[in-house]
């Protein structure tokens, strides 16, 4: 196969994984629509203070992005902890 034609495994792989990336950026998405809809319904009918609830968006979608980030960084360390150590015995090799 000559140099210049992309492999197609790999970029179905890169596919699926852009895929699951977009489908978790629409979900956090979703959420945060859905906690500020809320928040500004208890602002405006229950009395609660609108920085209070700002904050705790804030808080929340801080928290989620963490949490995102350190589970793409621990896929990262563990391809490359494993393609350097080789897989334990009895796990199969991360991909």
């Amino acid at each position: 196969m000559p140099d210049d034609v992309p492999d197609l495994d790999v970029a179905l792989i890169d596919l699926e994984r852009f895929g699951r990336e977009m489908r978790a950026i629409k979900d956090t998405a979703d959420d945060f629509s859905r906690a500020l809809s809320t928040g500004l319904k208890l602002a405006v009918a229950g009395g609660r203070d609108l920085d209070a609830i700002f904050r705790r968006l804030a808080l929340s979608l801080s928290s989620r992005i963490l949490t995102r980030s350190l589970n793409g960084l621990e896929g990262v360390l563990t391809r490359s902890l494993t393609g350097l150590f080789g897989a334990p015995r009895g796990l199969p090799r991360a991909v």
